[in-house]
């Protein structure tokens, strides 16, 4: 494969970030909200199948570009490239739309104030598990969506370009970028909605109240999301440890510590979330998920450790540090948006917003004078963050990140070049 494989899925994700703009912030608000400007529902969809179109031909172009050699392939560099496309257009306003949708209860409300406590805190109940199902269910949707459609490009366009024998140590970072990231996120992810779970079901048993989903589930989702990113990046290091070997294309410090990391973290994760969470949910979901974890990741290290003498010693050019690097702050933001940030920024800026004139009356909250502005504040929010994301953070990160594995790695390969015999 080659690293330009993923350049057509940035480019798409921004431009179907555009097309997109109109059908999910302009016509979506306006099909019930009241004082929102009514859209034209025909522009909107066409707008959605222009986007699509723009996913195919990524697909299309990524495979052409891939250097892979099957058909097969070209439909998984396809893949691969929608699903970037998609996930770039739900950080800039797919996760906004979402949002939009989860808080339908308070939304429809409008500007009232609650009949009583119990009236108030079953609308805030059923916005807040509304909210997070509908971003997870949305995440899940626009990445399976991107990656079809991005797969369908690949296949009919077919393999071409050429390919990049770098590529297998690429990937091995980007999969541990992965793994470490699904750690930190279900850490992360367990202590912010342990506690917005219980509060709710204090709430619940005080008022004898019923959410619109269930309570559990709004923090097993993004849970089992994550556990199967982890999987996702296990298998994808696995894959490419497999084919480097065969050709020779592995760097021997690189791959035992990567190696270590897999099988690490699930284990430090699996204490960590027993400190958050040691109730059912820690053995139905976190005990079996991060065991199979360990285990698949156990007879990674074993292997490893196995064929040691079969490593070769490898270099990482400055071009595929940048794009090693990249590529694993991509996975990074992915992990971020499934441990719920995209709810969470839905829960600042509609539900925190509305919880004043809720139980107060509108005249205790001045600055909230519509909810047109409300909406319109939150697409805004989200299209800010994410720009901030793409164009700031994400580009200064990749340029310290590959300025700090480059020399990393070279100098691991120098030492293993030394330290093994027959090498000069």
């Amino acid at each position: 494969m080659n690293a330009k494989m993923v350049l057509p899925g940035l480019a798409a994700g921004v431009l179907a970030s555009l097309l997109l703009w109109f059908p999910l912030a302009v016509y979506l608000p306006s099909s019930f909200l009241v004082d929102w400007p009514r859209a034209n529902a025909g522009l909107a969809w066409g707008m959605v199948f222009l986007a699509g179109l723009v996913l195919c031909a990524a697909g299309a172009a990524s495979a052409r570009l891939s250097g892979t050699t099957s058909r097969w392939g070209a439909l998984a560099c396809g893949a691969v490239s929608g699903l970037v496309a998609a996930l770039l257009a739900y950080i800039l306003v797919g996760g906004a739309a979402a949002g939009i949708l989860g808080a339908r209860p308070l939304l429809d409300f409008g500007l009232n104030r609650a009949s009583g406590d119990a009236q108030s805190t079953q609308l805030l109940l059923d916005s807040v598990t509304s909210v997070h199902w509908m971003t997870m269910v949305a995440l899940w949707a626009s990445m399976i969506a991107g990656a079809a459609l991005g797969a369908l490009g690949g296949f009919v366009a077919g393999p071409g370009g050429l390919p990049d024998p770098e590529m297998t140590l690429i990937y091995q970072v980007v999969a541990v970028s992965g793994v470490l990231t699904s750690g930190l996120c279900l850490v992360s992810c367990t202590a912010i909605l342990i506690m917005l779970v219980q509060s709710s079901a204090q709430a619940m048993a005080r008022d004898n109240l019923v959410p619109a989903y269930p309570l559990d589930t709004v923090l097993a989702f993004p849970v089992i999301s994550i556990f199967l990113l982890m999987f996702a990046s296990q298998w994808l290091w696995w894959h490419f440890y497999r084919r480097g070997l065969a050709a020779g294309q592995l760097m021997d410090f690189q791959v035992r510590l990567s190696a270590a990391v897999l099988c690490a973290v699930p284990l430090l994760t699996l204490v960590l979330t027993f400190v958050l969470q040691p109730g059912a949910l820690f053995f139905s979901i976190y005990l079996p998920f991060s065991l199979v974890s360990a285990l698949y990741a156990g007879g990674i290290l074993r292997h490893v450790w196995k064929n040691s003498t079969r490593l070769w010693k490898n270099q990482l050019s400055r071009h595929s540090a940048w794009v090693s690097a990249g590529l694993g702050l991509l996975v990074i933001s992915a992990g971020v948006y499934l441990s719920a940030l995209a709810a969470g920024l839905a829960d600042v800026t509609l539900l925190t917003q509305m919880i004043v004139p809720l139980i107060l009356g509108v005249d205790h909250a001045p600055n909230l004078t519509s909810m047109a502005k409300l909406v319109s504040e939150h697409y805004a929010a989200y299209r800010n963050l994410g720009l901030l994301l793409l164009l700031v953070i994400l580009p200064l990160l990749t340029a310290l990140l590959s300025g700090f594995v480059l020399p990393l790695l070279r100098f691991a390969s120098r030492r293993s070049k030394n330290l093994q015999p027959g090498i000069s």
